[in-house]
């Protein structure tokens, strides 16, 4: 069994949320990804957030949920704790990458 930590950002715009569609375009989810170990859960939200849509900077970040799963891969079971943050990222342009 594979054991990861995620972290997700909910972000608020309009009354909208904005999701990103998966690689093969089978599913949407919520910004952010997988935790490095030699990362804090903000630090890797802070990346994951930049890598995926050019934000520099979070702000305002609560935690508003824990979420823990298992789920299957072609490697085998994975269980997953994800963190979910409501974030403020300000009026700045979101750019999907």
């Amino acid at each position: 069994m594979l054991f990861r930590v995620a972290a997700r950002c909910i972000i608020l715009r309009n009354g909208k949320i904005l999701v990103q569609l998966s690689k093969r375009g089978d599913f949407y989810r919520l910004p952010g990804g997988r935790i490095r170990p030699d990362e804090t859960i903000v630090q890797g939200l802070q990346r994951e957030v930049h890598e995926e849509l050019g934000i520099e900077k979070i702000e305002n970040m609560r935690l508003i949920f824990i979420v823990d799963s298992f789920y299957k891969r072609r490697s085998g079971i994975v269980h997953e704790v994800g963190f979910y943050f409501l974030c403020d990222v300000g009026d700045v342009e979101i750019k999907p990458r």
